[in-house]
């Protein structure tokens, strides 16, 4: 997902929904697992908060807040990267990150990318007598 926020905006808090499976990009095909929520502060620090639904968990998460035009489109390259998440519901980037300032007309562009596990916590049949 990508938007173009401006500071004002990030202030007053934007969101999203977080899908996984969106084959070909065909939301039709996705699956809802969550939301972000990014926010800045007075300072213009921006933080994205991740919050998935039961039974999904975080995995990795990826934020990138540069200037238009986009120049790298993996999300290993974005400026925030945190893999290796054990299975949490919820994540915040733990130092926010500088909102851009853009030259020539250019804007502010917001991506936010995660992976996702699906927590399933099953049942074992009891023990038999023998």
């Amino acid at each position: 997902m990508v938007r173009n926020p401006t500071v004002s905006e990030l202030q007053g808090g934007i969101s999203g929904p977080l899908y996984v499976g969106k084959s070909g990009n065909d939301i039709t095909k996705a699956v809802d697992v969550g939301i972000w929520v990014a926010t800045a502060n007075a300072q213009g620090r921006v933080t994205v908060t991740y919050l998935l639904n039961p039974p999904y968990t975080l995995a990795e998460v990826h934020v990138n807040l540069v200037c238009l035009p986009l120049t790298k489109c993996a999300p290993g390259q974005y400026t925030f990267n945190a893999g290796a998440i054990p299975n949490l519901p919820t994540f915040s980037n733990p130092t926010p990150l500088v909102y851009p300032t853009c030259a020539g007309g250019s804007k502010a562009a917001l991506a936010v990318h995660a992976a996702v596990n699906v927590v399933k916590v099953g049942s074992c049949e009891p023990p038999k007598a023998s």
